[in-house]
């Protein structure tokens, strides 16, 4: 570990007036909680996210499972809302949208992986070489 994180806690232990006594020579080690209560994770994603309501059935190995509705969508990707099936995260499946003013399908099945299943819905990750190599 670097001296930088060292001397950061050393510096916040002295301003929240505590009273730990470190021997003069020994370094004090950071706890795992309290480097990651200064950690926030940044944004890794690539495409903007939209929010949207679609209508949208997942296949599952071909079959339908069932119909989720979307949170957001963007290029990369689509969010959905909980529903009756939740898959495991890495489950490769295939999403097909539909129009919300008309009730028709919008595109074909797109390949798709689960890449986050929470109570909060499930994230879908396109898959891009098996989409680009649709006809």
């Amino acid at each position: 570990m670097g001296d930088w994180y060292l001397a950061y806690f050393a510096k916040t232990e002295k301003l929240a007036g505590s009273r730990a006594i470190v021997p003069e020579g020994r370094r004090r080690t950071a706890k795992r909680h309290e480097i990651m209560a200064y950690h926030q994770p940044r944004n890794r994603r690539r495409s903007e996210r939209y929010p949207a309501e679609l209508l949208v059935c997942i296949y599952h190995r071909g079959e339908r499972v069932g119909e989720y509705w979307t949170r957001d969508v963007s290029q990369g990707g689509i969010g959905l809302c909980p529903g009756k099936i939740m898959f495991w995260r890495g489950t490769r499946l295939e999403v097909q949208l539909f129009s919300s003013s008309r009730g028709r399908a919008i595109a074909r099945r797109v390949p798709a992986i689960v890449r986050h299943c929470t109570s909060r819905g499930m994230g879908l990750k396109f898959r891009a070489g098996e989409l680009l190599a649709l006809p």
